[in-house]
């Protein structure tokens, strides 16, 4: 778990992140169609023996905002945190069950996406996505005797240059009054720095399941 102050600056951080694209919005005179708000499961991929189960499954939460760009092309930048129990061991981090020596680990995702629409019904949409995505990961705690000495050394691990993921998604909108609409995403982020850090193609492949509401504004 996040300490009190890490947690107030990560959704202070989410918050501005996504009025960015609100206030680009006002100025350009695009049409923001609402405001999404969503709860995930995630499900992270993992090759290592001797770790936690995989996949490692968290929870997270997230906001999007999506723009019309033309009638069925929508951009639609995101944001999102889940949380993650890690080790660094050797030469890698490594999660990890709770119950071991651990760093607690807050992903704050940045993404931005691009869908086409297609139309099913009068009010069921279709939207298959692509996009890229940033991940920071904030040491927020730590557990254990040799949790502390792992912290630094994990932090860099992913700065050197293992923040950034392809995007790949596809979504169910059903628009059930003037006013909300909910929909269902499933959207994966590909490790591609698994390329040149001859680990396998899929190990830290995320997978999330969002279930959500958009709120017209």
């Amino acid at each position: 778990m996040c300490t009190e102050g890490a947690c107030k600056t990560i959704v202070l951080l989410a918050l501005g992140l996504m009025a960015m694209p609100l206030q680009a919005a006002n100025l350009l005179g695009v049409e923001v169609p609402g405001l999404e708000l969503q709860f995930g499961y995630d499900f992270i991929l993992n090759s290592v023996d001797d770790s936690a189960p995989n996949p490692v499954i968290s929870n997270s939460f997230g906001a999007s905002v999506p723009l019309v760009v033309s009638p069925n092309l929508v951009f639609r930048p995101e944001v999102s945190v889940f949380s993650q129990s890690m080790q660094y061991l050797i030469d890698r981090p490594v999660p990890v069950e709770a119950m071991y020596d651990n760093v607690s680990v807050m992903v704050l995702v940045a993404s931005a996406n691009l869908g086409y629409e297609f139309p099913v019904l009068k009010t069921l949409t279709v939207v298959p996505e692509v996009g890229v995505a940033f991940a920071l990961r904030l040491p927020v705690g730590t557990a254990g005797t040799g949790a502390t000495e792992m912290v630094l050394p994990l932090t860099a691990w992913y700065l050197a240059g293992r923040f950034l993921y392809p995007e790949f998604g596809l979504g169910m909108l059903y628009q059930f009054s003037d006013r909300y609409t909910l929909f269902v995403r499933v959207q994966g982020m590909e490790p591609v720095f698994n390329l040149w850090s001859n680990l396998l193609w899929w190990d830290q492949l995320v997978l999330t399941v969002n279930l959500g509401l958009r709120f017209a504004l």
